[in-house]
């Protein structure tokens, strides 16, 4: 497949990503071309998002599958319904004679992790003084091959962590209650003394005496009654904390180019 310096000739490529586990997510991607030929000197190569759907064998400069246009020739298509992204998800500045020219293209992660079947691919474009030719899918040279690494995770795995929850515990405090205690208070009673008049007739008169009777006045005395206070007492309760692992994806085929 050809990477011309004008942009007349322009590599398209799709995956398979139906090997990845379900709800992976993408943290790196690397495209790995090889490339076969050059005629010299430094081009750019620019990795654009394919947006419309295209079958190998089908697609050419003016058709993107049988009978089936693009929104205009060459996948330059940028309306409403675009042929590709506007701008390159990843830039290239290719001045190998062969070897291995790699692209980095984590910006297209996100859309391929969300819709894994209906990805497109992309679409490399050249600008510059030299055109380049890599090998394709259909290289006798398997490991020669485009390549495709994803470096990926699974969702996140709970972990535990401790979170302080109150407890009550008892304390005691004061409380009053009365109690009776005694005091004094006095109250007269009479009794009868002679007194000596003319004639020998006697008549009582009141000498007061004074004796001691109790009542009872209440006075308080404080005893102790138990009432619940709260303090914090810690224990441990399930929070998620994530964890991920990275793990490589790495895909040699089926690539599709042409």
């Amino acid at each position: 497949m050809e990477l011309h310096k004008s942009g007349v000739k322009r590599p398209l490529l799709a995956f398979d990503l139906s090997a990845l586990p379900p709800n992976w997510q993408g943290y790196h991607a690397t495209l790995s071309l090889y490339v076969e030929f050059s005629d010299g000197g430094a081009t750019a190569a620019r990795a654009y998002e394919v947006r419309r759907p295209w079958r190998e064998r089908e697609a050419t400069w003016n058709l993107a599958l049988a009978g089936e246009p693009w929104a205009h020739p060459g996948a330059n298509g940028l309306g409403a319904d675009p042929d590709r992204a506007a701008e390159p998800a990843y830039t290239a500045t290719l001045r190998i004679a062969t070897g291995w020219a790699r692209f980095d293209v984590t910006d297209m992660l996100a859309g391929w992790a969300a819709d894994p079947a209906a990805n497109p691919g992309l679409l490399l474009v050249g600008a510059g003084p030299a055109s380049y030719r890599f090998y394709s899918s259909d290289a006798a040279e398997t490991d020669l091959r485009p390549v495709l690494e994803i470096s990926y995770a699974l969702p996140a795995t709970p972990t535990s962590s401790p979170t302080p929850t109150s407890s009550p515990t008892p304390t005691s405090s004061a409380s009053p209650t009365w109690t009776p205690s005694a005091t004094w208070t006095a109250t007269a009673t009479g009794t009868a003394t002679p007194s000596a008049t003319g004639t020998a007739t006697a008549t009582p008169s009141a000498t007061p005496t004074w004796t001691a009777t109790a009542t009872g006045t209440a006075t308080p005395s404080p005893t102790w009654t138990a009432t619940d206070t709260h303090t914090a007492t810690a224990t441990t309760t399930p929070t998620a904390t994530p964890t991920a692992t990275p793990v490589w994806f790495r895909q040699y085929l089926p690539w599709l180019g042409r």
